[in-house]
Parts: C-alpha cells; structure tokens; sequence
C-alpha cells in the first residue's frame, strides 16, 4: 500500500509542477503581440508578378508598385 500511495503522491507532483511551469510561460501572449503587429501594415500587389508585399517595403516609381528592384527594372513601363 505504501509503494502505491508514493507513486500517486509522485503523479500529483509532477502535475502541479507542469501546470505551474505552464502558467509562468504564457506563450499566447506573446503570439498575439506579433500577429498584432503584422495586420496594422497595408499590402501593395506587385505591377510585374502580382505578388503582395508590404507597402512600407514595397518599391515605387511613378506610382507602380514593385516586390523588387530587379522587377522595376524587368517591367520597363517606368522608364
């Protein structure tokens, strides 16, 4: 009887010792604080492939909107 009660005393333990661990940590937090900080940002649609990019880091000229230098340069049209 005794061997039994020691391992459901070591179970019990070790189950408050993770919940407590898991409390400490709160890792939703802090997902939340950067998913947060990705959909402030608009989007602008490349003019030469269409992919979306940020529209801080976006490239523009005369008013196109490009992922890259190389597909300003590729497109032509802003010349």
């Amino acid at each position: 009887m005794g061997l039994i009660r020691l391992i459901i005393l070591g179970i019990v333990v070790y189950l408050v010792w993770q919940l407590i661990k898991r409390w400490q940590n709160k890792p939703s937090s802090r997902v939340s604080h950067t998913r947060d900080k990705r959909i402030d940002g608009s989007m602008a649609r490349c003019d030469y492939c269409g992919l979306f990019v940020p529209k801080d880091e976006a490239i523009e000229a005369n008013g196109r909107h490009y992922c890259s230098e190389a597909h300003r340069l590729a497109d032509g049209r802003d010349q």
